[in-house]
């Protein structure tokens, strides 16, 4: 690619952009080139919160085909993933998709190969994985300083109204905790167990009246005295802590754990007494800054996945998250 800098198109005007589009600013190698919006004169207001002017576009295939875009951002609900991911691909452009990447492992096989055909650039949008903190711990398991990792646990939940019309709720848009707070609480221990498929899954929650889950509580057992357990709920507060056990020390991911700057290592000795190491990330802007910047020189060198989150993740989670809806009853048209 001649130009220095990626010119992103992003689609999808709701909370994904209010999070991620202050921090196109913070990064060099790339352009926010258009936020493809239904509704362009109701998100000009937001130009004031986002302290940034994005030009507006209303036409999603006109977005896909424009020569000025690079790399087409998939942020809509999780229900139309796979449909905007399509088009993207099938005009040629990279694509980078929000969590969850899509309803089904068979659609995220499914445009991984049509990617690969293309010879584009695709990936989950998983942030979280490029996290100065993450990559700090990663590297610290890698050079022994924290122990053998033997059990992770992590929860995201908070209660919401049963209101349809939210896409959390709406089974329509792929609604209900797993694929939304739950991405994050399986891939935390995808991430630091490194990859590796557990030997059994087992799942217990609720469902709400809709059918989708409200509730999720998942039990992987990783082989050789390995375990994790991955919490979400749409339905019950149950916070947003994460913890790593190991046969050294109790690491505690502190604050929202999927956005991170901060962990304590605490060990405890004969004595009782603990001591409590903290690690500091050093995120910049709200933390999308790293994979913005990392997906950007992948495109430019023209690579077609990312070393740090190859799409073979994502579609091994995928298809973890198809066992778990099927263990709890949850089916999607898709």
């Amino acid at each position: 690619m001649a130009n220095s800098r990626v010119r992103w198109g992003m689609v999808g005007s709701g909370l994904m952009a209010d999070l991620i589009i202050p921090d196109f600013a913070l990064v060099e190698n790339t352009e926010l080139r258009y936020l493809c919006t239904r509704n362009p004169e109701t998100t000009k207001p937001k130009f004031a919160k986002w302290g940034v002017e994005v030009p507006l576009i209303s036409d999603f295939d006109a977005m896909c085909n424009d020569p000025e875009v690079d790399l087409v951002y998939v942020a809509v609900p999780h229900g139309l993933h796979y449909e905007h991911a399509l088009k993207a691909i099938e005009a040629g452009k990279a694509v980078l998709v929000e969590k969850a990447f899509t309803l089904t492992q068979a659609q995220a096989i499914d445009l991984a190969e049509r990617a690969a055909a293309k010879g584009v650039f695709i990936m989950e949008a998983m942030w979280t994985r490029f996290l100065p903190l993450y990559l700090q711990l990663q590297a610290e398991f890698a050079e022994g300083k924290l122990g053998e990792l033997t059990f992770a646990s992590a929860f995201f939940g908070f209660p919401l109204p049963l209101d349809e019309s939210h896409r959390l709720i709406n089974k329509n848009l792929g609604g209900g905790s797993l694929l939304d707070q739950g991405v994050y609480t399986v891939t935390f221990a995808d991430i630091f167990f490194g990859g590796v498929e557990p030997v059994s899954v087992s799942t217990r929650g609720s469902l709400l009246p809709n059918g989708v889950d409200g509730l999720t509580l998942v039990d992987l057992d990783y082989g050789n005295g390995k375990f994790a357990q991955a919490n979400s709920s749409i339905s019950t507060g149950l916070g947003t802590e994460a913890y790593l056990a190991t046969t050294a020390a109790n690491i505690h991911v502190k604050g929202s754990f999927w956005n991170s700057d901060e962990a304590e290592v605490i060990t405890v000795g004969q004595t009782g007494e603990p001591v409590v190491r903290t690690i500091i990330g050093g995120k910049r802007g709200a933390g999308y800054t790293h994979m913005i910047e990392a997906v950007s020189a992948d495109v430019l060198a023209g690579r077609t996945q990312s070393a740090v989150h190859p799409i073979s993740n994502t579609i091994r989670t995928q298809g973890l998250f198809d066992v778990i809806l099927a263990q709890l009853g949850v089916s999607y048209d898709a």
